[in-house]
């Protein structure tokens, strides 16, 4: 994908564009859509001090100061997801009725007919990137961690046949450049490039390869689903390193994660029971690891003890990495935690209305599974925002009431203590602040 300043690459994807086949109107008008695109990315804001959210099924963006609140995508908006620069959002559409964008506790909409469109920070027109088809549903679209590649799934509307997953560039409009990874069971993932895809198939196979083409096999034994619950396997592609993460079955029910060395061999990384979801650190160094029981911070190393662990009742609890690592911010049905893995410490931050810490929910059966999208930390690990209804509570204090309305928008510093500003009144729901690889967060189930 082209990137701002690149003039030169631009003319000659310009060039080469109007001399493929014609095809080669729509090739021609993709290029002019994505140069569009790229042109209007060139101007965003430096830093990712911008974030979004939704509101009325609508994608807006401000300023983390509550200024320069502007709408950049229309009706129907149930999710989005920011690209790894910043500069652009991937935005899903839900037609027809009886699909709404999730509540300010919700991290997650169902799967609905619908489409994926990428636009720009600055505003202009979308460019639709898959094919209109009324007999589909689709969920939600993530990037890779270059920003040059999407996946997303879709499934016939009678919810009769297997997921089907694909990968799309975001500046090729109606899914003409779209690949399907028809081998993949279970959500797959992609390199940092983009060029290759790993997935796990129904015999529990662990594929690699060039999307669209026929996938490898480079080891067998996986689990495609968690035994004991209805989630799906995540597949992790470790940051910063050639290796998949996979689960394969062990004595008594446990799972072992099983890390598979692409240039090598393989070594398991521990041995959990009630295994729920894992995830890297954003510097792929250690791995953490939410079991029935909670939280366990490991390093890759089987034999060695946990870094830290804590207690976390709420099967459906989200983790999300500070940029820089140091800490995680956790949602679960009591409201948000900090943890602070260099003090190894938990702080309750805020308390949701009715909510009781240390409440516990059984981990509800959801039908539609995807990686966490947008971060809620701040680029320098500083700051959060966060979407609350009236009557919660921030380390004990009632949070600033909306100026109207049950639902505020609040940006918070969560390390010197200070009360969270009140940016917006206006029942803004999933707010987002920037990029998370795949690898790096939860499944979220809708």
């Amino acid at each position: 994908m082209a990137t701002c300043g690149d003039t030169r690459r631009v003319r000659l994807l310009g060039r080469a564009r109007r001399r493929v086949n014609a095809p080669g109107a729509l090739a021609c008008l993709a290029g002019l859509t994505a140069l569009c695109i790229i042109l209007a990315g060139c101007a965003a804001s430096a830093g990712g001090q911008d974030v979004a959210f939704l509101r009325g099924g609508q994608l807006w963006v401000m300023h983390a100061d509550g200024s320069g609140a502007r709408q950049l995508a229309g009706s129907g908006v149930v999710s989005f997801a920011w690209s790894p620069d910043h500069h652009q959002l991937v935005v899903r559409r839900a037609s027809g009725s009886g699909t709404s964008a999730p509540t300010a506790g919700s991290p997650a909409a169902p799967d609905a007919p619908g489409n994926l469109v990428a636009v720009s920070i600055n505003g202009g027109s979308g460019l639709q990137i898959t094919p209109d088809d009324a007999s589909v549903t689709r969920g939600d679209a993530w990037w890779n961690a270059q920003g040059n590649r999407l996946l997303y799934r879709e499934r016939d509307t009678a919810g009769q046949g297997p997921f089907l997953y694909f990968s799309s560039q975001s500046d090729q409009p109606v899914g003409i450049a779209r690949k399907p990874l028809s081998q993949a069971a279970s959500i797959p993932v992609l390199s940092t490039d983009g060029a290759r895809v790993a997935a796990l198939d129904d015999a529990g196979n662990v594929l690699l390869g060039e999307p669209g083409k026929p996938l490898d096999i480079v080891a067998s034994g996986a689990l495609p689903a968690l035994p004991g619950t209805k989630r799906p396997a995540h597949l992790l592609w470790q940051p910063h390193a050639e290796a998949l993460v996979y689960p394969v079955a062990a004595s008594g029910g446990q799972v072992t994660l099983t890390r598979k060395d692409l240039r090598g061999g393989t070594r398991a990384l521990g041995t959990f029971t009630g295994l729920l979801d894992a995830a890297f650190t954003p510097d792929g160094a250690k791995l953490l690891v939410h079991t029935s029981d909670g939280f366990v911070l490991r390093a890759l190393d089987a034999n060695a003890p946990p870094l830290f662990s804590w207690r976390e009742p709420d099967a459906d609890a989200l983790a999300w990495w500070s940029p820089d690592g140091s800490a995680l911010l956790v949602r679960d049905t009591s409201g948000l935690k900090l943890v602070d893995v260099g003090q190894r410490t938990v702080t309750n931050l805020l308390s949701a209305p009715g909510g009781a810490t240390g409440g516990t929910t059984s981990g509800a059966a959801h039908a539609f599974w995807s990686p966490a999208s947008g971060s809620p930390w701040s680029a320098d690990s500083t700051r959060i925002v966060f979407a609350s209804d009236a009557g919660a509570t921030w380390r004990g204090s009632p949070l600033a009431k909306p100026a109207h309305g049950n639902t505020g928008l609040y940006v918070a510093s969560v390390r010197d203590g200070a009360a969270p500003a009140l940016v917006d009144s206006n029942a803004d729901t999933a707010p987002s602040w920037g990029y998370l690889d795949p690898s790096t967060v939860f499944l979220a189930g809708a």
